[in-house]
C-alpha cells in the first residue's frame, strides 16, 4: 500500500444529532472524530496544532464504504451520505459548510475508495503453491506511532490521595506497549 497519506479534511456537521466533526481522509481509511472543543473557523483546525479530539467510531477502511450527496428533500442542501457496504442502511449523513463542500468530499472519498481498492487488488500476489494449485496471499505491512500526551484527573489509588500512573497500549491481540510509570501524580504529562 507504501505509506499512509492525509488526502483531504475538513469539519462538517452530522445531521442526525447536529454534532461538529471532523474528517481525516487518508488513501487507506475514513476517520471520524469529534472536537473537544467547539470550533470557531476552519483556520482552527490547521494541521499539527494541538487540537484534541474524540474518536466517533472505528475508522472505516476505503474498501468498506461508499458515498453519496444526500437527497436535498430529506436532509437539504450541502448533505452526502457515508455507507456500510456491507449495510446500506447504516447510513451516516454529514453536512458540509456549502455545496462545493459537499461535492469536494464525495469526490475525493470516491477517488480514495477506488484507487485503495485498486491498490488491493494489485499488492495481492498469487503464490504457486504446489503445480496444480494457487493460493493467494496478501502482502500488508505498516506503522503506527501513537503519542500518550496526558492524562487528567485520575482516580488516586492510594489513601494518601495519590496514584502512579501508566498507560498501556494494546493493538490486535498480540502487541502491547507501556508508558513508563509516573509516580505520585493525577495529571500526568
Amino acid at each position: 500500500m507504501g505509506s499512509r497519506k492525509l488526502l483531504h479534511w475538513g469539519k462538517f456537521t452530522k445531521v442526525r444529532g447536529n454534532k461538529e466533526m471532523v474528517g481525516f481522509l487518508f488513501n487507506d481509511f475514513f476517520l471520524l472524530v469529534r472536537p473537544k472543543s467547539l470550533f470557531v473557523t476552519a483556520a482552527q483546525l490547521e494541521p499539527f496544532t494541538d487540537n484534541q479530539f474524540t474518536m466517533y467510531r472505528e475508522p472505516f477502511l476505503l474498501d468498506q464504504i461508499q458515498v453519496k450527496k444526500g437527497p436535498v428533500d430529506q436532509y437539504g442542501p450541502s448533505v452526502f451520505i457515508v455507507m456500510l457496504k456491507t449495510d446500506a442502511k447504516k447510513e451516516i449523513p454529514l453536512k458540509a459548510e456549502t455545496d462545493s463542500g459537499r461535492d469536494k468530499w464525495v469526490k475525493q472519498i470516491m477517488e480514495a475508495c477506488v484507487e485503495y481498492v485498486r491498490k488491493q487488488k494489485q499488492s495481492s500476489k498469487l503464490i504457486r503453491s504446489d503445480s496444480r494449485r494457487m493460493t493467494l496471499r496478501k502482502v500488508a505491512s505498516g506503522k503506527l506511532f501513537v503519542t500518550v500526551v496526558e492524562a487528567a484527573d485520575l482516580i488516586a489509588s492510594s489513601a494518601d490521595g495519590k496514584s502512579d500512573p501508566f498507560c498501556v497500549i494494546r493493538v490486535g491481540d498480540n502487541q502491547e506497549s507501556a508508558t513508563p510509570v509516573i509516580k505520585n501524580d493525577l495529571n500526568p504529562k
